[in-house]
């Protein structure tokens, strides 16, 4: 199986298309966000402080 974002793949037949997706980063945000992320992360659950800059 062959996953790609294009449209064609070069000597391929597309059999199949799955739609759009998507996904979402945060790249420094700040080092105390960060650290209590880590936290978050570490013992489970979830960063309320990246989650607001989502929003």
């Amino acid at each position: 199986m062959i996953v790609t974002t294009t449209v064609s793949v070069e000597g391929r037949r597309i059999t199949e298309y799955k739609g759009i997706v998507f996904g979402e980063v945060i790249s420094g945000v700040n080092f105390v966000r960060d650290v209590a992320a880590s936290f978050s992360n570490f013992f489970g659950g979830r960063s309320g402080s990246y989650e607001e800059e989502l929003v």
